[in-house]
C-alpha cells in the first residue's frame, strides 16, 4: 500500500495547521540567528522523527473534527471561536508529544522538500 499521498498530506496539513502558531510566534520572537536558520536542513534521530510522527497525526484528528464543526456552524463568531479552540488543542498536541513549536515546523517544512526524510517518518505512522 502506497502511504506516500498520505504522508505528504499529513505533512501538509501540519505545516497548514501550524501557521496561525507561527504566525503568532513572529510576532513575539527575535528574528532567527543563523543556527536556527540552519536547523532547517538539519538530520532529526528517530525518536523525535517519531514524536514528529504523534504529533502529525493528532493535529490531522483534530483538523479534521474541527473542520466539520466550523463548516456545520453559520455563526462567524463560533466559526472564529471554533477555530482558536482547535489551535490551542493543536499547539497540545504538538507540545503533548514532547517537541516544542519550532521543531515541529521545521520537520514538516524539510518533509516538504525531502523525500528521504518524508519515508523515515512514513515509518512511524
Amino acid at each position: 500500500m502506497n502511504l506516500r499521498p498520505i504522508t505528504t498530506l499529513s505533512a501538509l496539513v501540519a505545516v497548514l495547521a501550524v501557521a496561525p502558531i507561527q504566525a503568532q510566534e513572529a510576532a513575539n520572537t527575535p528574528p532567527p540567528k543563523a543556527a536556527e536558520a540552519a536547523a532547517a536542513t538539519q538530520a532529526y534521530g528517530d525518536a523525535t522523527l517519531r514524536q514528529f510522527a504523534k504529533a502529525t497525526q493528532k493535529v490531522a484528528e483534530i483538523r479534521n473534527e474541527y473542520s466539520a464543526k466550523i463548516g456545520n456552524t453559520q455563526d462567524q463568531n463560533k466559526a472564529q471561536e471554533l477555530q482558536q479552540e482547535a489551535h490551542g488543542k493543536m499547539v497540545d498536541a504538538i507540545t503533548g508529544s514532547d517537541l516544542d513549536l519550532p521543531t515541529y515546523n521545521a520537520i514538516a517544512e524539510q518533509i516538504a522538500r525531502d523525500t528521504q526524510l518524508e519515508e523515515r517518518v512514513k515509518g512511524f505512522m
